[in-house]
């Protein structure tokens, strides 16, 4: 289901099967595949006017790029504004708890949502993380320099031959409950990367597993659909999964870095040092306080 804004079928904000906002008429033909309270079957035309907050939907076949990734977090009904629960790949909702208002070292404390951005942007707990915490896979534990590593799981897999220590790259493995992991420290770990902060790292390089402008909503693995690795119970509106994680990586990087575009030119494994776009971590800050729309 994708939240639709009003338009000429619909006066008021409604669900729509298939994405394009114009109402499942065939769709609702049949009573027991629509729900009532699904809100999709739009059947009558009444026009009304579109909020402030509507952003024109995204294909759903759309390919990343920086203007895709814009548009999704501007999107407050996308999953972008719901991956940031309190607690692992868990989703957040409209007053909800959002995971920078609890304290990294506990999180039973709350803190203000702005120590947790700025912390991030300083590199504040880079170097004093164990970014493998509880881990057994991989210890980052390097000879020589070792850029951060990104992509689906299977890909950083298949790319560092299932030993990224040996192989010599950077990736985020925290299965703590000292430090939990959840989408905040994920996001604080990209910053790191950013910053050149991680064990080893050099040059503040990024590497890709999987190359950001071969990444389609409805690719493989499509986004959206609990597909990989997750700990939480996962549907439309409960969790997430890992793979959704890449995508929301990719888009993070595109809205804090001021080379975007060259980010979306990289081929698996071409080197990435991303150029800290201050005014871009401000208005992604601003859009993630604001918040999921339901």
């Amino acid at each position: 289901m994708h939240l639709c804004a009003p338009n000429q079928r619909q006066p008021d904000v409604f669900c729509d099967i298939d994405q394009d906002c114009w109402g499942d008429v065939d769709y609702c033909g049949a009573s027991d595949l629509c729900p009532e309270q699904k809100g999709c079957c739009v059947q009558s035309p009444v026009l009304g006017p579109q909020p402030d907050w509507w952003v024109e939907p995204i294909a759903s076949n759309a390919q990343l790029s920086p203007q895709v990734c814009s548009a999704l977090f501007r999107d407050r009904s996308h999953l972008f504004r719901r991956m940031w629960g309190a607690n692992s790949r868990e989703q957040n909702h409209k007053g909800d708890d959002a995971c920078w208002v609890r304290n990294r070292w506990a999180a039973w404390e709350s803190q203000p949502a702005e120590q947790y951005f700025e912390d991030i942007s300083s590199g504040k707990y880079c170097e004093k993380t164990d970014w493998y915490e509880g881990f057994q896979g991989s210890h980052g534990w390097f000879g020589a320099s070792a850029p951060a590593l990104l992509g689906f799981d299977a890909d950083i897999h298949m790319f560092c031959n299932d030993n990224c220590d040996a192989a010599g790259y950077n990736i985020l493995a925290i299965f703590s409950s000292r430090t939990p992991y959840n989408t905040c420290r994920n996001f604080e770990w990209q910053m790191c990367a950013v910053l050149g902060l991680l064990n080893w790292q050099a040059d503040r390089e990024i590497v890709f597993a999987r190359a950001p402008n071969t990444v389609y909503l409805d690719g493989y693995p499509p986004f959206g659909h609990c597909s990989g690795y997750t700990d939480n119970f996962c549907s439309d509106t409960v969790g997430f999964a890992n793979d959704d994680i890449f995508y929301l990586e990719v888009c993070l990087f595109s809205q804090v870095c001021s080379n975007a575009q060259q980010m979306f030119k990289l081929g698996v494994g071409d080197r990435f040092v991303c150029d800290f776009d201050r005014l871009g971590f401000e208005e992604l800050k601003r859009q993630l306080l604001e918040g999921p729309l339901i």
